[in-house]
């Protein structure tokens, strides 16, 4: 038990000595080059228009014109038929008659109108978007590479790790 306790104690003690030796220092590399990373995305929009269609509306004054047209040419008519007593009885009849007739007339005549009508569409509308670098860069006669999301410039900073072996 003594043993394993000592073997353990010495690991923990070279472990620690070894990662007191090891030491991190930002410093700067050259920047070899950097290259665009695009991708092409769709980033669909819509089109709208407008345009004229024709609309079927059923005639809703041409009953009112109708029944009083109707009505007149009724009456006008029923006056003409009997006498005395007669002939107001007929012209009533004829005047009822005439704007029945005439509002089933005037209010069956279908009646076309112009209306604007907006209609939209999606389109696609692909285009290429910049993503990252691709990056290389040179430290100390070595040459390293990485992604990087913006373009860098001349140099880039690095993190310098140094470790015994």
């Amino acid at each position: 038990m003594k043993t394993q306790f000592k073997t353990l104690i010495a690991a923990v003690l070279t472990l620690s000595a070894t990662f007191a030796m090891a030491d991190a220092y930002p410093d700067y590399a050259r920047v070899v080059s950097s290259t665009a990373i695009v991708q092409r995305v769709n980033a669909p929009r819509q089109e709208c228009w407008t345009e004229n269609q024709q609309v079927q509306t059923q005639n809703q004054a041409g009953g009112v014109v109708g029944s009083i047209i109707g009505g007149v040419a009724g009456g006008v008519l029923g006056h003409q038929v009997g006498g005395g007593r007669g002939k107001d009885v007929a012209t009533v009849a004829g005047a009822i008659g005439g704007a029945l007739i005439g509002n089933e007339v005037g209010s069956g005549q279908p009646q076309v109108q112009n209306q604007q009508v907006q209609r939209c569409r999606q389109v696609d509308a692909w285009q290429d978007q910049v993503t990252g670098y691709h990056v290389t860069y040179d430290y100390k006669g070595r040459q390293f590479s990485a992604n990087l999301p913006q373009q860098p410039g001349d140099r880039i900073p690095v993190e310098v790790n140094v470790t015994p072996r």
